[in-house]
């Protein structure tokens, strides 16, 4: 299935230090989680992100991060894919030179070896003058995938500690795992798309553990396009624990590399914003995109959703999850989760990239661009900044979600097709509004021929073929 990439605003990053400070509280019912099991009260309290220093600027795209046992801070830096590949460029002049490029559903995309991890060296001993800290680069010359210009690019995903103090790193793709011999050549660089490796920091290199796009070529447990972009992974007991966004699953890697699919996340039903065409009324399924997990004080692993296109507000959901059961909603209510991490005292703290759907980003004059890094915080004013709400053991699941019966779309709708360089929105509004039939649950409804579903909403086919960006 389509992925929906997480938004980037632009190429270069800051890595910053947020402090969160507790600006408001909302009391929860502890009915499930609550009273008897010893999980507290359940109250949910938001955070402002107040002051910001910054430790490090100027990297490419950073994406997840984890602390060592030194208190060292190691990032992802999913790169910028090829500097020969220029802003502007079209498939026909990257094919004259030659470059491994393919298109997919945001354009023309290239491959580079600007992936990196770097290590945010938090000892006293290499304090600058003025505070700062030092960051250095460990590993580089990793696989990169990113439009002309480095934007938007997908490489290296997430980093995890294990408990003997070893690195381990996922890089991404974000497409059909058979691009990686059909479209990028087949060589070192490109093979190394798609997988979990052990990083060796003596010499720079990442060791490849397992081949996770192999499951979803081989499988495709959700349906759909083939698609895989693992974007985040934690160390277990017995291995590793990874999310794909791309496949919306839930994997686990066992020490020798092996691979099983524990889990594939059900669509969202969502409530189509403003700028996808939505009047508070219309509702649409949008993929889970599970992009965040973490492992929590008692064994049980969170999982969070970004929750895909048309990116509707209040829809992504925190899954808990213990191996050998199935996941079950932990908390949700949330719009368009980035991260999760717990609290020394037990509680759980779910960064938010934005308040408002990320169509807004594309809209002008209706709020303020995502921050850059899809991991990043960066302080932004307006209603579309990202946020921190701290979850406490025994939090509420807000009403709603799984209630809703299945919806009737527009049976008379106009059936609009998608002009030549229509943007975003306006794209995703054309194949909304084309569609006919009721939804069932958990499922998306059958389109009109002119849309078929993607991760970033709805691609449309047959005689809307040249809308480019839905």
């Amino acid at each position: 299935m389509r992925r929906s990439r997480l938004l980037a605003a632009g190429l270069t990053a800051t890595m910053l230090v947020v402090p969160l400070v507790g600006v408001s509280a909302s009391a929860a019912d502890a009915d499930r989680y609550g009273g008897g099991r010893g999980h507290g009260h359940g109250h949910r309290h938001e955070y402002r992100i107040d002051d910001l220093t910054t430790v490090a600027s100027g990297l490419d795209n950073p994406r997840g991060l984890v602390a060592d046992r030194r208190g060292d801070v190691y990032v992802a830096l999913s790169g910028r894919g090829t500097d020969a590949a220029t802003p502007g460029m079209t498939a026909e002049e990257a094919a004259a030179l030659d470059l491994p490029c393919f298109t997919g559903p945001e354009g023309l995309t290239c491959l580079g070896d600007t992936g990196a991890i770097g290590l945010l060296d938090t000892h006293r001993r290499h304090r600058h003058a003025r505070g700062t800290v030092r960051f250095r680069t460990v590993v580089d010359g990793l696989p990169s995938v990113a439009p002309p210009g480095g934007g938007n690019a997908l490489g290296v995903t997430d980093v995890s500690v294990d408990s003997r103090g070893r690195l381990f790193a996922t890089i991404g793709l974000g497409g059909d795992p058979s691009l990686r011999q059909a479209a990028l050549g087949d060589d070192d660089l490109a093979a190394q798309l798609a997988t979990l490796g052990r990083v060796d920091l003596r010499r720079g290199t990442v060791r490849e553990v397992a081949d996770l796009g192999d499951v979803e070529a081989e499988t495709n447990p959700a349906g759909g396009t083939v698609d895989t972009n693992p974007y985040a992974l934690v160390a277990g007991r017995r291995g590793h624990v990874v999310v794909d966004a791309g496949g919306n699953s839930l994997l686990t890697v066992g020490r020798d590399g092996s691979v099983e699919l524990e889990h594939v996340f059900p669509d969202e039903l969502v409530t189509v914003p403003p700028p996808a065409g939505g009047d508070g009324t219309v509702q649409a399924p949008a993929q889970a995109v599970p992009n965040a997990v973490v492992r929590g004080p008692g064994g049980a692993y969170y999982i969070g959703q970004l929750t895909g296109g048309p990116f509707g507000e209040g829809a992504a959901t925190v899954w808990r999850w213990e191996p050998g059961a199935e996941p079950e909603v932990y908390a949700d209510g949330f719009t368009h989760i980035i991260d999760l991490a717990f609290t020394p005292d037990g509680d759980l703290l779910v960064l938010q990239i934005a308040r408002r759907s990320l169509l807004y980003a594309f809209t002008a004059g209706t709020g303020p661009v995502p921050s850059s890094s899809s991991r990043g915080v960066t302080r932004t004013s307006g209603t579309s900044s990202s946020s921190t709400t701290r979850v406490s053991r025994s939090p509420t699941r807000m009403a709603g979600r799984c209630s809703s019966p299945p919806v009737a779309w527009p049976s008379t709708a106009t059936r609009s097709t998608c002009r030549t360089g229509a943007s975003w929105p306006e794209a995703v509004r054309c194949c909304v509004s084309s569609s006919t039939t009721e939804r069932g649950p958990r499922r998306p409804p059958p389109y009109s021929p002119e849309c078929q579903r993607i991760g970033h909403g709805l691609r449309p086919t047959g005689r809307a073929a040249e809308c480019r960006m839905c």
